[in-house]
């Protein structure tokens, strides 16, 4: 068959090729898509959050030491639960460094709440050392929500009440 000077490739050929490179764009636009971005980490820690943040929005404000002790509790379990769903995350490799200091910020948070200052409410202890606590804890928490806000994660960076900030020890 004539050609002209140009070689004309066979449909066995062309159809794998073609086949083949199809596979390979799909593949290719499946792992762009599939790429996390710091938008779609941002709306699944704002999902997080909000739920966290409602479920605190529930308690009842703190009145006495006893009810501020069962806040902290719950407030703890709750920024707990938003934490591992956080942590689950899938990010961009850019925001690893960010995402993690926002997550070690929050585990000292609450490391500092549960292995401290719930102590020292519990057992009347060191007035002094818990508002020292609370300072630090505080601290921490300004330093996580101007983290969250350049994550796009404003929901988390939002302080419901009650809140540590807000009580009185």
């Amino acid at each position: 068959m004539p050609t002209n000077g140009l070689v004309r490739p066979t449909p066995r050929i062309v159809a794998p090729a073609a086949a083949a490179c199809g596979a390979a764009l799909a593949l290719c636009l499946a792992a762009t898509a599939a790429a996390p971005t710091k938008a779609s980490w941002a709306n699944a820690a704002n999902a997080a959050c909000r739920t966290e943040n409602a479920s605190i929005r529930a308690l009842p404000p703190e009145l006495s030491t006893t009810a501020l002790i069962g806040d902290l509790a719950a407030i703890t379990l709750a920024v707990t639960h938003a934490d591992e769903q956080i942590a689950a995350i899938p990010y961009p490799a850019v925001e690893k460094q960010t995402i993690d200091g926002l997550l070690a910020k929050v585990r000292t948070q609450l490391h500092l709440v549960t292995r401290q200052l719930l102590p020292i409410l519990e057992h009347r202890g060191s007035a002094a050392r818990a508002r020292a606590l609370v300072k630090e804890v505080s601290s921490l928490n300004v330093s996580y929500n101007a983290d969250a806000r350049a994550l796009g994660a404003r929901v988390c960076a939002e302080n419901p009440v009650p809140s540590l900030s807000t009580a009185t020890v």
